[in-house]
């Protein structure tokens, strides 16, 4: 329902007033459902897209084989050669445009990797900073209580 309600263009605090809980509770299921759209999109991109993109390369080349045969051996039918030709001149443009719209899918992979290289470095530094916090809080705490006793 968050997901339904937000899809709409509601914010979280009309969602919570619509399912009657809190904000934090709607709050809690969008970061959930953020993550989980970061997870699906990441299989898509890392494993979906580069199978897809082999059995489409390999279909065409397929396709690319049974006409250049047709041309080559049906030399009695022109008709049918025509139609092969034909058929091989858009082949070799689907394949130009996965070749040049996989280098897209290509640097957008590449991209979104960075990306979350850059947040995994970002979350180290915070896990570091709250290490270092903690520690000191701890010595001031430990000072403290050896200054008094």
């Amino acid at each position: 329902m968050v997901l339904e309600l937000t899809s709409q263009g509601r914010t979280e605090r009309e969602v919570a007033q619509i399912l009657k809980v809190g904000k934090g509770t709607v709050h809690r299921d969008v970061a959930f459902l953020n993550k989980q759209a970061h997870d699906n999109l990441k299989y898509h991109l890392n494993q979906r897209v580069p199978q897809q993109y082999q059995r489409c390369c390999n279909g065409l080349e397929q396709v690319l084989k049974m006409a250049w045969n047709i041309v080559i051996m049906d030399s009695a039918n022109q008709t049918n050669k025509l139609q092969a030709l034909s058929l091989i001149g858009d082949v070799y443009r689907h394949l130009m445009d996965l070749v040049t719209n996989g280098v897209v899918v290509n640097d957008a992979i590449k991209y979104v990797q960075g990306q979350m290289e850059h947040l995994n470095e970002e979350e180290k530094k915070l896990l570091q900073d709250m290490k270092s916090k903690s520690k000191s809080d701890s010595e001031a705490n430990n000072k403290a209580t050896n200054t008094v006793f």
